[in-house]
């Protein structure tokens, strides 16, 4: 089971989880999204009731271990997230070129 922090639940974020939750190996360990309460409510609306939402990154990576990070964030905060997540030594996922 792969373990999957979704950095940003706008557009491209919702089309990553929603990829997501159709493979079977994979489990949404968290969201990162300054933007809590629309995160929750778009998470409830799916079910993911226990799925949490963090408003950084730091945050996320300290609480959920074995994870990739999903970069889905404005183009303009993908090199700050995407460096963190390799200084942490994770696996990335990130659309646009740093």
């Amino acid at each position: 089971m792969q373990s999957i922090i979704l950095c940003g639940l706008g557009f491209m974020g919702s089309m990553h989880l929603q990829a997501y939750l159709a493979m079977p190996s994979v489990r949404l360990a968290g969201v990162v999204d300054k933007r809590k309460a629309h995160a929750r409510k778009t998470l409830d609306q799916l079910g993911l009731t226990k799925t949490p939402v963090f408003p950084t990154l730091a945050k996320a990576l300290a609480s959920v271990e074995n994870t990739v990070v999903d970069v889905c964030l404005p183009t303009d905060l993908h090199e700050a997230f995407a460096l963190e997540a390799l200084a942490a030594n994770k696996a990335l996922f990130c659309e646009k070129p740093l």
